[in-house]
This record gives C-alpha cells, structure tokens and sequence, in this order.
C-alpha cells in the first residue's frame, strides 16, 4: 500500500461521490477489524472516522479501571489513518507508534492472529509515511521490524511481498544495491510476473556486474509488463531514470527497458543485439 499525494487522493474522493458503499462498510465494521488506508481507498472512504470523535473514544476508553487495549490500539491505528490522510504525518506516526506499542506490550495470546496482524500493518504503514516524508533509514526500519512480525508462524499478512519490494525501494534509493537485489528477490518470489519489480531487479543486477542475470529480467520485464503502463508507481519510475543513464526518457516506456537491455548487451560484447534493442527503442519512441 502506498500513500497517495494529496492531488490524487481529491481526484479519487471526487470520482467516488455518487457511489454507495454502505454495505461494504457494514460488513468491514461487523469484524471489528480496523480499516487501513487501502481499504478506504477501494471503499471510497477517506477518513475512518473524524479525528476528535476517535480521540473522544480514546479517552474514554483509557479513563476505564481496565482498558481494553487491543481496542486502545485500533483507535490509535485507525486515528494515525486519519491523520495520515490529511497529510499531518508529525500526528499520524506518534499515533502509529503508539499502536505498536501497545499491541508489543500485550501479552494475551487468546486473539495473538489479530495483534500481530494489526502490529504488521503499523509497521508497513509507518514505512510509508517515513517513504513519504523522505526518511529513508526510518522507513528501511519499519518495514524491517513488519517483515520481522510478518513473518512469525503465529502471524498471517498478505502483502509480506510488497514490503519487502517497498524496504528495497528504500534500499536502492541510499544506493545500497546488494540489500535492494536480496528485498526485489523476495518480493519477485510472491510476484515473479512483477514487471516493475523485475526492472528494478534488472538495475541492480547491472550495477552490481551481473550482466546475464540483468538482461534475463529485463526480457521477462518485456514480455510481463501490461499495454497500459499508466500504473508504474511513481517512487520505481524516478529511480529507474536517475540510474539507467537516460532520465529525459519516460520510464513507464517499454523503450525504457530495451535501452537497459541494450547497455547490458554491450557490457558482455553482444553489440548487434544491442543495436536491435535500440533500433525497437526508437519505434516505440516513434509511436
């Protein structure tokens, strides 16, 4: 899950304005399971709750002899959700941290699938708020700590792929190529027809000397990657044109991806393939 900028949050909330979600949201309440910012980004729901009414709730909730505190730590969570969403990142990670907190220190094991569940998604979604706001070591911490939970036998979270791909994200962006091969590895492994993921893949292989290994993702990358490139994420696209060498290229291009090709097949002496690499190159350019 990724967090949106702010333009296109607004474009997503007026687009969903004459829809109906409200059985989807009656069924999410019935589980008691807190919403994350994916959720109510595909129920077209932008704020969990209003921030003073979790706060009220929270209140209330501390001012009993025994709080429940895996119910603390939702409302924590789903206030840092709301917070997040209107870009108060400062509020929203003190209110994540709170939740991950809470949820370490519980040691009822009679609901630990929830906690841990709830723990992991904390943790993913810090990463990307710290992603977000620039702060590479943070973020690289905070998936770290998600993939570590994520990946205990008492634990269940379906997107242990997408964090490692996010915390190698981080990785390449501070240039530290052989940590971002081994999360790109792992993410390919839940994803291995990940277009995005095997390009980037590609990058690192090339840095790091392994030409074969670069071009094999490369011709995947090719044959994967959909006709509608419009969804390439924006962090993956910025990376690929600051390290292939041709940033006035658009990275969602499959021209793109032949030039990378290309460059590898000079490395290991094939120049006439190359060549044909860059010759498609330009016709795709020309369409």
């Amino acid at each position: 899950m990724y967090i949106m900028d702010k333009e296109k949050r607004q474009n997503d909330r007026e687009g969903s304005e004459e829809k109906d979600f409200s059985g989807s949201l009656e069924e999410l309440e019935d589980t008691g399971e807190p919403l994350s910012l994916e959720e109510l980004v595909d129920l077209g729901v932008f704020e969990p709750m209003p921030v003073d009414e979790l706060t009220d709730l929270i209140e209330t909730e501390q001012k009993d002899e025994s709080p429940n505190e895996w119910m603390v730590a939702c409302l924590y969570y789903q206030r840092g959700c709301a917070r997040d969403w209107d870009s108060d990142a400062t509020a929203a990670e003190e209110d994540y941290i709170r939740a991950s907190k809470i949820l370490e220190s519980i040691n009822d094991d009679t609901d630990k699938l929830n906690q841990l569940t709830l723990l992991v998604q904390c943790y993913d979604v810090l990463g990307n708020l710290y992603s977000y706001t620039k702060q590479n070591e943070k973020a690289f911490s905070a998936y770290t700590k998600g993939i570590e939970v994520a990946s205990t036998p008492l634990c269940c979270y379906g997107s242990l792929g997408d964090m490692f791909y996010k915390r190698g994200l981080r990785a390449f962006a501070d240039n530290r190529f052989s940590e971002a091969l081994e999360d790109f590895c792992a993410a390919i492994n839940e994803q291995p027809d990940n277009w995005e993921m095997l390009t980037l893949r590609g990058i690192c292989y090339f840095i790091l000397g392994q030409f074969q290994d670069a071009i094999c993702d490369y011709s995947k990358a090719l044959l994967t990657k959909p006709e509608d490139l419009s969804g390439f994420d924006k962090t993956s696209r910025k990376l690929i044109q600051e390290y292939c060498f041709f940033q006035n290229k658009r990275a969602e291009d499959k021209s793109a991806i032949l030039e990378l090709r290309a460059q590898c097949f000079e490395e290991i002496g094939l120049f006439d393939k190359a060549i044909a690499d860059r010759k498609q190159a330009r016709e795709e350019d020309a369409e």
